[in-house]
């Protein structure tokens, strides 16, 4: 998990505000300095990766700005969470500030914001059932989406996980999962799964999910990996991601998302395949695979080190399209498919 990079003022108050290019004082020949997320990297660092050094320098800022706009919007949040909890006061539910000390409590990862809230007296749910006093305020973050080239990608990531979400809970009931309690898209849907789909104003622009923490001790994890999973691998005719649409309906009809396709994206190169596209041949879907490296070598401008490592890379494609056939079954070319966890 990405962790915050931490600035402190002359009254050592913690901030997410970027640092500026900085240059050790107590060495002439010291190398400026731009902060990363994570860590600092200087020029002849950052000419070397393979990454669009132009995007991921813009994280740290952007971080900053997404985090000071959540926390300026603390009563709205603590509406939505109310709202899909069924509580009738807002004010039951606490959201803590970001930094505790010199510590970050809202959790940041590769693509969400976590923000951990307590509700304070908790009761009974819309369903009867007892309320936990902590809950996630769970939010995707736009610039690790590729928002800004290709709208929709963060709402598209939200319906995808919350119909995944579902269609465990419904088709897997023995698989230990996160309760999911609602979610939110722009647009005006918010929908509680604790009662019928409502359609309301939504008060922040991204998605809101709630879960319940299930302690699981660690042996009982293990054999959930080694055997419980199975129980997910229901057969299915096509590939693709669950999706759900504004009248509540689960569907196998949104396009497979991965990790490199949101790498791409986030650095403005299109993966070419759209978001209703699915697949019933898996050689058709590995075709297209390479075609998002294809676009790689053509939008990114630092794709190649060298007109040598560019021939390079393209012959490596064109090989692999040519012996596609020698690293894939056949038989099982067209079917059936099961269900896949992806890192997003």
């Amino acid at each position: 998990m990405d962790t915050a990079t931490i600035n402190t003022n002359e009254n050592k108050t913690p901030d997410l505000q970027p640092n500026k290019p900085t240059t050790p004082g107590n060495s002439s020949t010291a190398k400026p300095r731009k902060a990363l997320l994570t860590k600092f990297v200087t020029l002849s660092t950052a000419k070397d990766e393979e990454e669009d050094m132009r995007v991921v320098l813009q994280y740290a800022e952007k971080r900053a700005g997404f985090v000071d706009g959540l926390n300026c919007r603390w009563e709205e949040i603590q509406q939505l969470v109310a709202f899909h909890c069924g509580l009738a006061n807002p004010g039951l539910v606490q959201m803590p500030e970001i930094f505790d000390g010199l510590k970050v409590v809202w959790l940041h990862g590769s693509f969400n914001l976590c923000i951990p809230v307590c509700i304070n007296s908790a009761g009974l749910d819309h369903s009867g059932r007892l309320l936990p006093s902590k809950l996630g305020f769970r939010v995707p973050l736009p610039y690790k989406l590729g928002e800004d080239a290709f709208p929709r990608n963060a709402e598209e990531k939200v319906r995808s996980e919350a119909a995944t979400y579902i269609w465990i809970d419904k088709n897997c009931p023995d698989v230990p999962i996160p309760v999911l309690r609602g979610f939110g898209v722009p647009g005006g849907l918010s929908v509680g799964l604790l009662q019928p789909l409502t359609k309301c104003k939504l008060l922040t622009p991204a998605s809101t999910q709630f879960y319940e923490p299930r302690v699981v001790p660690f042996w009982q994890r293990i054999k959930f990996y080694t055997w419980r999973f199975d129980r997910c691998l229901v057969p299915q005719h096509r590939i693709g991601f669950w999706t759900i649409d504004n009248e509540g309906h689960i569907t196998l009809t949104n396009c497979p998302m991965f990790f490199h396709f949101n790498q791409f994206e986030k650095w403005s190169i299109p993966s070419s395949i759209p978001w209703s596209r699915t697949y019933t041949s898996a050689d058709s879907f590995y075709l297209d695979l390479l075609s998002g490296h294809d676009n790689c070598l053509r939008y990114q401008r630092n794709s190649a080190f060298s007109e040598i490592d560019a021939h390079g890379q393209a012959r490596d494609l064109v090989l692999m399209r040519a012996l596609l056939h020698q690293f894939t079954d056949q038989q099982l070319c067209d079917g059936p498919f099961v269900m896949q966890l992806t890192d997003m």
